[in-house]
C-alpha cells in the first residue's frame, strides 16, 4: 500500500526562517538604538501657539474678563475665584451685570486643561458669545 503525500510537488511555501531572522534582526537593532529619557522635565510638548492674524476690539463696558493665571488659578473680574465655584460665580456675575460677551485672558504658560474647564463651564452655563483676549 502507498501513502500519499499531503504535500504535492507543485505546492510552494515560503520559507520562514530567514524573515524571522530579519524580525529578530530588527527587534533588537531598535531595542539597541533606543534611548529612554528618565528626566521627569522632559513629560510635555513644547509648542508656540501662533498669534492672531485677525481681531476686532470689544469694548470693555459690557464683558466680563476671566483671567487664567500661570499656575491655573482664576480670576474673575478683579477677584481670585475657586475652581469648584466657578460656573456658580460666573453665572450670577453674567445675571447680575447684564454683559454679554465673557473675555478670557490666560497667561501663556497657564496650563492648557485650565482654559478647556472654562470652555466646559460656558457651554454648562449656555454662554455662546466669548472671546480671547490676545496681548
Amino acid at each position: 500500500m502507498q501513502i500519499k503525500n499531503p504535500i504535492k510537488e507543485n505546492d510552494f511555501f515560503p520559507e520562514l526562517t530567514p524573515l524571522i531572522d530579519v524580525m529578530f534582526l530588527l527587534l533588537v537593532f531598535f531595542m539597541l538604538t533606543t534611548t529612554f529619557d528618565r528626566d521627569d522635565t522632559h513629560k510635555t510638548i513644547v509648542s508656540d501657539l501662533p498669534l492672531a492674524e485677525q481681531s476686532r476690539k470689544i469694548s470693555r463696558e459690557s464683558t466680563t474678563v476671566l483671567t487664567v493665571k500661570e499656575n491655573g488659578g482664576y480670576i474673575l473680574g478683579d477677584k481670585p475665584c475657586a475652581k469648584d465655584a466657578l460656573a456658580d460665580v460666573l453665572k450670577i456675575r453674567i445675571e447680575t451685570t447684564g454683559d454679554s460677551v465673557v473675555v478670557i485672558s490666560a497667561h501663556k504658560k497657564a496650563p492648557y486643561h485650565s482654559i478647556v474647564y472654562i470652555y466646559d463651564v460656558l457651554q454648562a452655563l449656555g454662554i455662546e458669545r466669548f472671546a480671547h483676549e490676545v496681548k
